[in-house]
């Protein structure tokens, strides 16, 4: 299922050939759709969403006085043809026939997900009013001047205040579905304008600064996603500074690429995932984070180029895979056994454990326990916690684990001695 979802681009790889998009008609007028508010604000993996952005209008303006719900304000705006400024003027006058609003549940194909005053496919395109000219005359000064803009940045009304250096901004419903990504450069870029929020992303034109305002979030339905403990572990200084290299360097039609160094060309999640490997964290194996949360990546998660081959720059690399827990006797007492449980992992995790003994093969498999025995953990990276585990008649083995992207990492032991506090330590993955 995972290659499945990288060969159609994983939302964001743009895995189509320069043919099949010279193919594609740019003009096309792309259908509205009504949006589950309530899915939407489900996708726990998001830290911020074009849902937050309707959220602060409709806050602001009162909207709930006028007995206007928030799904048809948000709908309203995807099923008129208008600007979001005149959208907000149509909602001030008392023109809606707000009966008429369509809050279906269901989102659409992909392919209606765009606003349709933002149909004409910008997103690969050198004239994408959020990407920003001459991108390699500007990198290295302080103030982004005002012939660098299509357009002036519009933030009123809405909090961005959320947003990091280093978040990763997606447009799942893009390129007839075929998504676009970028990544959060500087939250504060001063601008003639006043600061804005500038991206860099690989677009037609190559890789170049964008920026990220309330008409983009709205018009392209964007989610952002933010990478677990990436600043502590000083990766997004090293993605911003792995991006800021690549500016002016050409756009990748070759989706086959499989090796992420010294490239001279880039697609925009391939672009994406070398920020963040440069810095030591593959973002195959990182999970994302929300609100101190840990949720990881799976099948869905939309921004994995897996056919990327995995190498190390500069030397350095945190292991980002998943490593087993390690385990050791602190002390045997009554009946039971006190196992200190150290997570060497670089992310936060629960642990699973079997509070009383059980049987070999039973442990190692994780099978056949007792769900009523099956106990739960928090341990931070790095750190350890002591669980419990108490003797079990005949049965002679321990086991703890967790799950991990569709797998369960076992750690399990045998031949426990009390006098000399040794075990005999095995793992397994299921």
């Amino acid at each position: 299922m995972l290659k499945k979802v990288l060969l159609l681009c994983l939302l964001s790889g743009f895995c189509v050939n320069y043919t099949q998009l010279s193919n594609l008609n740019c003009q096309q007028s792309i259908k509205k759709s009504a949006l589950n508010v309530s899915e939407e604000l489900s996708n726990k993996h998001v830290v911020f969403s074009y849902i937050d952005v309707f959220q602060d209008y409709y806050d602001e303006l009162d909207l709930s006085d006028k007995n206007i719900s928030f799904e048809s304000f948000c709908n309203g705006y995807y099923q008129f043809d208008l600007s979001f400024d005149e959208y907000i003027n149509l909602i001030n006058e008392d023109s809606v026939d707000w009966n008429s609003i369509s809050t279906s549940k269901s989102i659409g194909s992909e392919t209606q997900a765009i606003k349709s005053t933002a149909s004409k496919l910008e997103i690969i395109s050198p004239d994408a009013d959020y990407i920003l000219k001459e991108s390699t005359k500007i990198k290295h000064l302080p103030t982004t001047p005002a012939s660098s803009f299509k357009r002036i940045p519009q933030y009123n009304t809405v909090d961005f205040s959320s947003l990091r250096d280093g978040d990763i901004v997606l447009e799942p419903y893009s390129l007839n579905g075929l998504g676009h990504m970028a990544i959060i450069n500087n939250t504060e870029q001063s601008s003639v304008y006043g600061n804005y929020i500038q991206t860099v992303e690989a677009v037609l034109s190559g890789v170049q600064y964008g920026f990220l305002d309330t008409n983009r979030m709205l018009n392209y339905r964007i989610q952002i996603y933010r990478v677990y403990r990436a600043t502590e572990l000083g990766a997004v200084n090293a993605a911003k500074q792995f991006v800021f290299d690549q500016i002016g360097k050409s756009y990748s039609f070759d989706f086959s690429h499989t090796d992420i160094d010294n490239q001279d060309e880039w697609y925009c999640s391939e672009l994406v995932y070398a920020a963040y490997y440069s810095g030591g964290i593959d973002i195959l194996y990182s999970p994302l984070a929300l609100d101190g949360h840990t949720f990881f990546p799976h099948e869905d998660t939309p921004f994995i180029p897996t056919l990327i081959q995995k190498r190390f720059f500069g030397g350095k690399a945190f292991d980002c895979s998943p490593q087993f827990l390690q385990i050791r006797i602190k002390n045997f007492e009554r009946n039971n056994w006190y196992i200190e449980v150290y997570n060497p992992n670089v992310f936060d995790l629960y642990i699973d454990y079997d509070s009383k003994m059980c049987f070999y093969n039973d442990a190692k498999n994780w099978s056949n326990l007792n769900n009523g025995d099956i106990h739960t953990a928090f341990i931070n990276s790095g750190n350890t916690y002591t669980v419990c585990i108490s003797e079990n008649l005949f049965a002679t083995s321990i086991a703890i684990s967790y799950y991990w992207i569709g797998h369960r990492y076992v750690t399990y032991a045998n031949k426990l001695n009390r006098f000399d506090y040794s075990l005999n330590v095995e793992t397994n993955v299921i």
